[in-house]
């Protein structure tokens, strides 16, 4: 399916050190010129460190009880985290930016399409580094939603073999996925040089 995708970047006016993002996905309608969005990703970038105190709590728990709980994880939770991630606490403290994806919704016209992974990948190579954290917790759109519902969506979103999202604790934290590699250094014989792989499609 074609599609085009759009970045929106808001600086937020009570906490200028974090920077909002939507990213949306359109397709041609009938309508001359018309367009219509059929999926969107929202989330915030942060780009300070989250590890050594607590001074940054507020820019999280100023937006929704969701990102707070996100920085309860981040912060509380680095050691998972690092397990996850299979690196050492040295290297978690050189993440350049933390790049949270609050939601993803998708008309439901448009589901089964991997829309959603798509948004993320445009989060992830577009606004991150080699050196960013993306995190966010895959939970359903509904009532009643328990552990099991969220765990399902994490398998999906775990996927995708370019965002190589990882359950951060399936059993405490059910749901919450992060990833520091979105890009991939392939090594090309024919240039003798190493590079970053990456895939947007």
């Amino acid at each position: 399916m074609d599609c085009y995708i759009n970045t929106v970047l808001k600086r937020n006016s009570e906490f200028p050190e974090v920077i909002r993002f939507r990213i949306n996905a359109t397709v041609d309608t009938d309508e001359i010129g018309g367009n219509k969005t059929v999926a969107s990703l929202k989330g915030f970038i942060v780009k300070t460190f989250l590890w050594i105190n607590s001074s940054e709590f507020h820019y999280f728990d100023g937006i929704s009880a969701h990102t707070s709980e996100g920085y309860d994880v981040l912060t509380e939770h680095s050691d998972k985290i690092c397990s996850a991630l299979n690196i050492n606490s040295d290297l978690l403290d050189e993440t350049s930016e933390i790049i949270f994806c609050e939601t993803a919704k998708v008309d439901p016209q448009y589901r089964n399409k991997k829309l959603a992974l798509r948004l993320l990948r445009e989060a992830m190579f577009s606004l991150g580094s080699v050196s960013s954290l993306m995190i966010l917790k895959a939970h359903p759109d509904g009532d009643n939603v328990d552990d099991k519902d969220c765990i399902k969506l994490a398998k999906y979103y775990c996927s995708d073999k370019y965002l190589k999202l990882t359950e951060i604790d399936r059993t405490k934290l059910a749901g919450w996925l992060v990833s520091n590699n979105g890009f991939e250094i392939r090594y090309n014989e024919a240039n003798d040089e190493f590079g970053f792989e990456i895939s947007i499609d």
